[in-house]
């Protein structure tokens, strides 16, 4: 599981190609929204959503294919929690940088 040294897919071939998919993904979704990524605060939303949904596939995926979520996880309170704190303080680890840097940087 996270935090353990070994292969997280059984191998490491399989986690290279995970995380080959995952960043390719990443890119391929910032490349689809460009549109948006033309202003600062679209790249700011651009950046914080796919950081979002990378994080949650990266937790998540590992946990779901070693079946190793605890009972009760789901339960409203906990899911409320994750949505109203832990969401957007993630997204504000990516979208924050990116529109400092978007405004603040010399061309």
């Amino acid at each position: 599981m996270q935090g353990n040294i070994g292969p997280q897919f059984g191998s490491r071939p399989v986690d290279a190609v995970v995380s080959i998919v995952l960043a390719s993904l990443t890119l391929l979704g910032l490349y689809a929204l460009q549109k948006r990524i033309d202003t600062p605060k679209g790249g700011a939303a651009a950046s914080s959503g796919w950081y979002v949904l990378i994080c949650a596939l990266v937790y998540l995926g590992p946990r779901y294919i070693h079946d190793a979520f605890t009972s009760g996880v789901f339960t409203p309170q906990y899911l409320l929690w994750i949505f109203v704190t832990v969401v957007p303080l993630v997204a504000l680890q990516a979208g924050l940088p990116v529109y400092i840097f978007a405004t603040r940087s010399v061309s």
